[in-house]
């Protein structure tokens, strides 16, 4: 089982690679995205996202409308 965040991103953010190996972004202010709950915490730390929303999926790709 595998936790990913729901993030509203507060300013721009170049593409990274996530604790998944996968390419997340890049993202302007205001975009809204899926990303590894670990990578949630740095974004969060760094003032790059403001609160999320925790969901545990099972293995397969989650999309915004399922939140």
């Amino acid at each position: 089982m595998t936790e990913v965040a729901k993030v509203k991103f507060k300013q721009d953010c170049p593409a990274f690679v996530g604790i998944d190996f996968e390419v997340y972004g890049p993202f302007k202010a205001g975009d809204k995205a899926i990303v590894p709950e670990a990578n949630a915490v740095v974004l969060f730390k760094q003032g790059v996202i403001g609160r999320w929303k925790t969901k545990r999926i099972i293995l397969r790709q989650a999309s915004l409308s399922e939140w």
